[in-house]
């Protein structure tokens, strides 16, 4: 089984995105991933491997301080357990994306994708959606816009966890078919696909429907659903006050 976790605060999310995926390693995988945002300019850097989250964490020996990022534990479906098959799965050093379930029209986009001068590294369905994301960031609509672009393009049951270089500030995730909670605490937010990995940082969360799209920073929460109706949530350390909903 494979699961996600992400996280935005005001201290290094690293030890904190390694000890949520210990709490997944009662689920089977084989392989493991890290993509962290790092320093004021957002420069992303990541590791993965086949094999376990020990694996990984030796090879995270002195990466950077990073305010925000993503991690996967993988059982591989499409592809064999290998480094290049881990998540996060990478388009253009640029954008990275975990990913849990099927996307089950990966063949044809990534047809398409490819026919636009795509070139792919690995047999997952998760390197399509890097790349699709890739293809509408680039058009200069922002991460959050090019996520909910992408879903409307993908088809199965399936929940991803977004971050992209110069976007230092935050992550976006979206959910379709799998389970997704994000988590509001005092220094930051917290998301993953089982609640239990967040319960030593909090436990106030929100549990996202099919269709969301939402954009975790470390002050702010913006949840857009299928219709394009959004509402904001301030962090602060005292309580969180969603703002009235609106379009985007």
């Amino acid at each position: 089984m494979t699961g996600l976790v992400g996280a935005v605060a005001r201290r290094d999310v690293t030890p904190m995105l390694v000890e949520g995926l210990r709490r997944l390693e009662y689920r089977r995988y084989d392989s493991a991933g890290i993509a962290l945002l790092q320093g004021v300019e957002g420069r992303l850097d990541w590791r993965r491997c086949a094999g376990r989250v020990a694996e990984l964490e030796r090879r995270l020996g002195g990466v950077a301080l990073a305010h925000a990022g993503i991690a996967h534990t993988r059982h591989a479906t499409r592809g064999e357990p290998a480094d290049h098959n881990a998540h996060p799965q990478v388009s253009h050093g640029i954008i990275a994306v975990a990913h849990n379930g099927d996307v089950t029209n990966y063949r044809l986009v990534r047809a398409m994708l490819e026919a636009k001068g795509y070139a792919f590294e690995s047999d997952t369905d998760t390197e399509v959606i890097a790349h699709l994301i890739h293809d509408f960031h680039k058009k200069q609509r922002g991460l959050l816009r090019a996520v909910r672009q992408t879903i409307e393009v993908l088809d199965g049951r399936f929940a991803i966890a977004v971050v992209a270089a110069a976007e230092a500030g935050g992550l976006v995730v979206a959910r379709h078919g799998s389970p997704l909670v994000i988590g509001i605490g005092a220094e930051g937010q917290w998301v993953t696909s089982d609640a239990a990995t967040m319960q030593p940082w909090t436990r106030h969360s929100i549990v996202l429907t099919d269709g969301d799209v939402a954009e975790l920073r470390r002050d702010q929460l913006t949840v857009v659903d299928r219709y394009g109706h959004s509402f904001v949530h301030t962090l602060r350390t005292d309580s969180q006050e969603p703002a009235a909903r609106g379009s985007l």
